[in-house]
């Protein structure tokens, strides 16, 4: 199902047949890679609700919400452009996939629905100026509490999808979030295929550096000083904290469930 939206999205963007070809295999291959839909469909399964039909829906609104923030993320952070379009067609491309997303969600909870996608864009606002020359003392709070804003609403949409009065799930998922936000800067700030190194972001990893190695004017700035700072590992202990907060609301909630729930643990590792 989330093929053909894909298809049908770029044919309409009018590329030549290669780019198209091109771009609707990176699509597919980035959406199947992360796997956000799949995650939704194995907890709805969990909670068994709505019909399939609605599951299917709302896991290709979900993929779709997903990739629009990832496209307006990469221009930002100069992360990946893509080479089919310009800069400025894929912030474009992001606003459509946004809206054909939106549109695919059940109408009866599509206010909260989109004050979870709003707050988590102020927080993408926000995210612009995280970095150390226009912030250089922003606090490991600052930052949990724009992961929380952005990543935390983002994975607390699934939650509400499925529910909208399961506040536990809601929680877990924006906890859950928050893990999967922390992992990703921590793989970010060691890649050469990402720009948080370069750019100095003042995300976790960074924050913690200076924090432990007292490099307060990044003097020594390094890979490889982040790596001996201890700074990653903290960075671990924290997702592991959050991962491990995320489940215990669940199972608390839900003591029924627990087989599920930790097969659930096992099967999906951010």
């Amino acid at each position: 199902m989330i093929d053909q939206y894909i298809s049908e999205l770029i044919k309409k963007l009018n590329l030549s047949r290669d780019s198209e070809e091109q771009l609707l295999v990176y699509v597919t291959n980035k959406i199947q890679r992360d796997s956000w839909g799949s995650y939704y469909e194995t907890i709805n399964k969990l909670f068994n609700k709505g019909t399939q039909a609605d599951m299917q829906r709302n896991s290709v609104a979900i993929q779709l919400v997903f990739w629009a923030f990832d496209l307006v993320d990469d221009v930002v952070d100069g992360d990946y452009l893509l080479e089919w379009i310009s800069r400025e067609q894929q912030i474009l491309l992001s606003h459509i996939t946004m809206l054909q997303a939106i549109r695919l969600f059940n109408q009866e909870i599509q206010d909260e629905v989109m004050a979870l996608i709003v707050d988590a864009g102020y927080a993408e606002f926000f995210d612009v100026t995280f970095d150390f020359n226009e912030n250089p003392n922003i606090s490991e709070d600052e930052y949990i509490n724009l992961v929380t804003q952005k990543s935390g609403n983002l994975m607390r949409l699934i939650g509400l999808i499925i529910d909208k009065d399961n506040e536990p799930l809601q929680y877990f998922m924006q906890n859950v979030g928050i893990a999967a936000q922390i992992k990703n800067d921590i793989d970010s700030i060691l890649s050469e295929h990402k720009n948080d190194f370069n750019q100095r972001k003042m995300y976790l990893p960074l924050i913690k550096y200076i924090f432990f190695s007292g490099d307060k004017n990044l003097q020594y700035y390094s890979r490889e000083n982040i790596l001996q700072s201890g700074s990653l590992d903290y960075c671990r202990l924290l997702y592991n904290y959050y991962v491990e907060k995320a489940y215990s609301i669940l199972l608390d909630a839900f003591p029924d469930k627990t087989e599920g729930i930790r097969k659930l643990k096992d099967e999906f590792n951010f």
